[in-house]
């Protein structure tokens, strides 16, 4: 028959089995997140990136 765990012992055993639930629950947060489409809607008649930039740049009225 065995001896019973020593109360250090028995929070070792626990301390690891909560461990080991942290990084359980922490590995599901650090999932990765792909991108699979980005949409976007430009003021002032801009149609991209770089027109928008050249309007901001010309001064013009962009609403």
């Amino acid at each position: 028959m065995r001896e019973p765990l020593s109360p250090r012992k028995r929070a070792l055993i626990a301390l690891k089995q909560l461990q080991d639930k942290l990084s359980a629950l922490e590995s599901k947060q650090r999932s990765p997140i792909a991108v699979v489409g980005v949409g976007c809607r430009f003021p002032g008649g801009a149609n991209s990136p770089a027109s928008f930039w050249q309007l901001l740049g010309d001064r013009q009225n962009g609403f």
